[in-house]
């Protein structure tokens, strides 16, 4: 049914309220409940500073007789008809709205005089777009409906002057503050339940925020073949030219950059469903980091038209068969160890350091020795000076040639392999309507590119990413030929954890060079009433044994506060750690390295052995193990607990906690 006169010039000044971020509103709600037949109101209005509003619009050009129950009117094309009384319509509908929001406890007086009754107003009113007030003023003055019900043709002239009415509505009482953005959230679920979000068992788990609706709800401008620019400035001269081998699609970008916590994954995979829904003919990927996001990604979004892969499955299923005939099980780091240690000690450098290099290489496309010299590498802070690239570039053609003379490639190469199949007019090229990328910051530039062969011509690519848990790689958009600059909308609240983990955990990256380089984002710990949480515990231990030993007995204590084993996780900075901590296994804690951690999260996070973070003190490598840490800290949502043996190491002073000491005593009590 096409909107009336009325409802359009409603809808419009509801779009322009001065204070539109104070508001939130819906045109023609379904209310379900018992209590009416009537389904739709027009409008719900919900106000920060005002309450719940329904609203009735009656395009009626005259009213020539009423009682407090029937209306006859003159319509808009002449006829006249008796209709019910709008006022009572509309009343109607806001008790049955009333008994919907007092389903939910949070939207409650929890004591006092005033206990079970909602926490702000719910009113109602009826708009008549062609009558003027001093008509409506008749009808009042007649007891047919009461002052502050009925709003005139005057109200409409401008957005303020309808703000201005809607804050005269006859309301119950008036709020003595603002409604609080938990509440908004939970009435705007009852009003939409679309925006309710559901765990895997079917349990509300929360309602996305305005900002994660707004962002899921958008209309994506490719798919109406409208054109945004991909911008290819900054590329290095070797991607550029092997991107220009195939005709770049126009794409329309999207990046979703929040907090840890802020709900970007939760964002991703309600974009995923609202796009399958309303454009069932579009093929949409879904492209996660490691095989777990993306078996968590795909359980998540429950959609057999979505198809989710992680990054290197995608590259096998490119590649296939010949994928895992070729690609060696042997890292680059242990092939130097063995062909290269020589050279390594001349250069003073780790086998995983130089391997990182070559990696770089493979990622950025530097094949050639020159483009290395030249290229401006980031995200090192101890830069190799020309007599050591020009001894990298040696290690790098010796390691390619031994791979050709094997016969082999490897993970960085895989990326490549799939590009080359994807220039035979392979069928995944071009082959996706919509590509949505997790954890974005980890992909690196040859990754991108392959995103952008198998992506269709004016294709809509969607990214969320946080580079302050940028954990495996480093490389600015403008080195991924990617221009977000203009294409980015920002989630800083950090719902996941208490407020007391969050502003810890931020509290160790605010001072980080290499992060303030690629722009920090400050989270937001002001707009919602977070849960405030204790703080975090950090203990000190004097060897990494007796770590283990807190370790088992925080998770003993857990045990006693009724926590479930599966709600507790053990990060640990490096696998090898993991044998310290054999026990958790018969008790079935999950003990895992911080290279699986992503995308996960626990009521309750353990971090032992911090200090093996920290004992490299070149800045770069500071600046990933700060990130590493913090990604780790913001698994938790409820409680956090930090160990390091020995000395406190200087980067976990940002942390301002005060260290506890530990004996074996304090286990062995716990033991008893």
């Amino acid at each position: 049914m096409q909107p009336t006169y009325g409802e359009r010039l409603v809808c419009t000044l509801l779009e322009k309220l001065p204070n539109r971020k104070h508001f939130f509103w819906r045109a023609e709600p379904r209310l379900n409940h018992q209590r009416t037949a009537r389904l739709q109101p027009d409008f719900i209005v919900v106000g920060t500073y005002l309450g719940v509003l329904v609203l009735e619009v009656k395009d009626w050009v005259a009213i020539l007789e009423a009682t407090q129950d029937q209306v006859i009117v003159r319509q808009r094309d002449g006829k006249q008809v008796t209709q019910d009384n709008p006022v009572r319509i509309a009343q109607d509908y806001a008790h049955a709205l009333m008994d919907m929001l007092k389903m939910r406890a949070e939207l409650l007086h929890q004591s006092g005089k005033y206990q079970g009754r909602l926490i702000f107003p719910v009113g109602y009113a009826v708009i008549f777009p062609n009558l003027q007030q001093a008509v409506i003023q008749q009808a009042v003055e007649a007891n047919i409906w009461r002052e502050g019900e009925v709003i005139g043709r005057e109200a409409l002239s401008s957005p303020e002057a309808f703000e201005e009415a809607l804050t005269n509505v006859r309301m119950p009482f008036s709020l003595q503050g603002a409604i609080s953005f938990s509440a908004l959230d939970v009435i705007r679920g009852v009003i939409d339940p679309h925006l309710v979000i559901q765990d895997r068992t079917g349990q509300d788990i929360g309602t996305l925020s305005i900002p994660q609706e707004e962002i899921v709800a958008e209309e994506p401008k490719s798919f109406q073949a409208q054109q945004l620019a991909l911008s290819a400035e900054g590329l290095p001269v070797e991607l550029t030219d092997v991107l220009e081998e195939t005709p770049q699609p126009e794409l329309e970008v999207r990046m979703i950059r929040g907090v840890a916590g802020s709900g970007k994954t939760l964002t991703l995979v309600q974009r995923a469903r609202r796009l399958i829904e309303q454009y069932p003919e579009k093929r949409i990927l879904v492209v996660a980091f490691n095989k777990n996001l993306a078996d968590d990604l795909r359980q998540q979004i429950n959609h057999s038209a979505v198809d989710v892969r992680h990054f290197h499955k995608l590259c096998h299923d490119i590649i296939r068969p010949h994928y895992y005939e070729y690609c060696s099980k042997e890292g680059i780091a242990d092939w130097l160890q063995q062909y290269e240690a020589e050279a390594l000690r001349a250069l003073r450098l780790s086998a995983e350091y130089v391997a990182e290099e070559i990696e770089y290489r493979k990622d950025m496309f530097l094949w050639n020795d020159d483009a290395y010299l030249r290229a401006e590498r980031k995200g090192r802070r101890r830069q190799l000076n020309p007599e050591a690239r020009q001894i990298v570039n040696d290690i790098f053609q010796s390691y390619r040639a031994f791979q050709e003379a094997e016969n082999f490639w490897d993970w960085a190469d895989a990326p490549h392999q799939a590009l080359a199949a994807l220039r035979n007019s392979h069928p995944l090229r071009h082959a996706f309507d919509a590509v949505l990328i997790d954890e974005a910051q980890d992909f690196a530039p040859s990754w991108i590119a392959v995103i952008k062969a198998v992506i269709k011509p004016r294709g809509y690519l969607f990214m969320c990413e946080d580079p302050s848990q940028s954990i495996f790689r480093y490389h600015s958009w403008q080195e991924r030929g990617i221009s977000i600059v203009g294409r980015t909308r920002l989630l800083r609240v950090p719902f996941r954890s208490t407020r007391a983990i969050a502003e810890v955990a931020h509290r160790l990256l605010a001072d980080d060079p290499l992060i303030q380089e690629q722009d920090r984002i400050e989270p937001d710990l002001r707009t919602y009433a977070l849960n405030k949480g204790t703080l975090p515990e950090l203990v000190q231990c004097e060897t990494m044994q007796e770590e283990a030993a807190y370790v088992h007995q925080v998770v003993q204590q857990l045990f006693a506060q009724d926590m479930q084993a599966d709600q507790i996780a053990i990060l640990l900075p490096y696998k090898n750690q993991s044998s310290l901590h054999a026990t958790m296994k018969a008790l079935n804690v999950r003990t895992i390295s911080f290279y699986t951690m992503k995308g996960l999260e626990f009521r309750a996070v353990i971090v032992p052995h911090v200090q093996t973070l920290f004992e490299d003190t070149d800045e770069a490598e500071l600046s990933k193990s700060r990130r590493l840490l913090f990604t780790a800290m913001t698994r938790a949502r409820e409680q956090l607990y930090l160990s390091f043996s020995g000395d406190l190491p200087e980067p976990l002073r940002a942390l301002n906690l005060t260290p506890k000491r530990f004996t074996p005593a304090d286990g062995a009590k716990n033991a008893e």
